[in-house]
């Protein structure tokens, strides 16, 4: 909304800085389970994790408020912003192949991992131009 703008472009207020500092809770909860194989010299495994969680986060609406000017006018700018973030689950799978040899074991992992989340951010932007006092007419004398 605000890329046309000379306020934008002099100023910059998409850039303003207004997330308060974040507060942050939740519990967690969750599992493992993994198993591993040997045939002679090689190793193969997989496992699996899975975490069900309630932890949130949440940023404060903190208003910026600033008069400014741009393009030869002045503003009154108030810009509002806020943000939140709930995660309610996460996990990941692997596996894994491996060659013993002597007292050493290369090995090599391929997995994936998964999160489900629901983030929210809003920002508002509210301006007011102030056209500067003009010159009062002459008085008659």
């Amino acid at each position: 909304m605000l890329r046309e703008l000379a306020l934008e472009n002099e100023q910059r207020v998409s850039l303003w800085k207004v997330l308060g500092p974040v507060d942050k809770s939740g519990a967690s909860f969750g599992g493992f389970v993994g198993y591993n194989s040997q045939w002679d010299d090689i190793i193969l495994g997989v496992d699996l994790t899975y975490s069900k969680t309630s932890f949130n986060a949440v940023s404060p609406v903190s208003p910026i408020s600033r008069r400014t000017t741009a393009g030869g006018n002045v503003y009154d700018v108030t810009v509002f912003g806020s943000g939140t973030m709930k995660i309610h689950d996460w996990g990941s799978a692997r596996m894994r192949a491996g060659w013993a040899v002597d007292t050493l074991m290369p090995y090599a992992t391929v997995g994936f991992a998964f999160g489900r989340a629901d983030i929210t951010r809003s920002a508002t932007a509210t301006g007011e131009e102030n056209p500067p006092d003009l010159p009062r007419p002459a008085q008659p004398t």
